[in-house]
């Protein structure tokens, strides 16, 4: 892999990690929390040139959270090179565990499918390479949900790969709510809550890319 393709594929690990913000704290779909159905979106900065926005649909369907993402952004790298990234995701939650997902990727002029559900005590991710066959509970990156991110793997949704994590907390000196930050085998992402639990923004650097940061929009 080139230096180029692996700061690209660093870029848009990141950006697809990202699922959402919502208050999840009381009783009801995931940790016993009641919400109700909402639209977030998130406006996506590298550097401090705004380079597209990430929209998320959160809706209850039983004792099931669903969870809808789209994206869409365009950036240049390294001054010659234009990228267009446009992403959708579905996941569907039950009991802190994830019971299937499915997700669309364009990169470029590169396409990629994936999907995966529960079957039992195994879960299976499917994709035009095969099969992998995971066992246990499977949560993926969900950042709207920070007590589900304490897990010692989590599913990148783009891959099906699982990638091994560890989360760690702190308050926000001077201001309210608390920062966490995950730590990836070659890298880091930190993210801000507010006392509530919602997720409000995100950062990681890229190397010679500057700042990847999302930020919540207020509506």
């Amino acid at each position: 892999m080139s230096y180029f393709n692996a700061m690209l594929h660093k870029l848009i690990f990141v950006l697809l990690l990202a699922y959402g913000s919502v208050n999840l704290s009381q009783a009801g779909v995931l940790g016993g929390r009641n919400i109700d159905d909402q639209l977030i979106k998130f406006d996506v900065f590298l550097g401090s040139k705004k380079v597209g926005f990430h929209t998320f649909y959160f809706e209850k369907v039983g004792k099931e959270l669903h969870v809808k993402s789209e994206a869409n952004m365009s950036f240049r790298v390294f001054l010659f090179k234009n990228i267009k990234y446009l992403h959708e995701a579905n996941e569907v939650w039950q009991d802190n565990c994830l019971l299937k997902f499915s997700s669309k990727t364009i990169k470029g002029d590169s396409e990629l499918s994936v999907e995966g559900k529960n079957f039992g005590d195994k879960f299976i991710v499917s994709n035009l390479s095969g099969e992998n066959q995971f066992s246990g509970c499977i949560r993926s990156f969900a950042y709207w949900a920070p007590e589900l991110l304490e897990a010692e793997e989590l599913l990148n949704v783009e891959n099906g790969v699982l990638v091994p994590v560890k989360v760690d907390k702190q308050p926000n000196h001077n201001e309210s709510g608390y920062s966490a930050t995950i730590n990836l085998p070659k890298s880091k992402i930190d993210l801000k809550y507010q006392d509530d639990d919602n997720w409000i923004e995100l950062e990681t650097n890229l190397k010679l890319l500057g700042k990847l940061r999302y930020k919540k929009v207020v509506t």
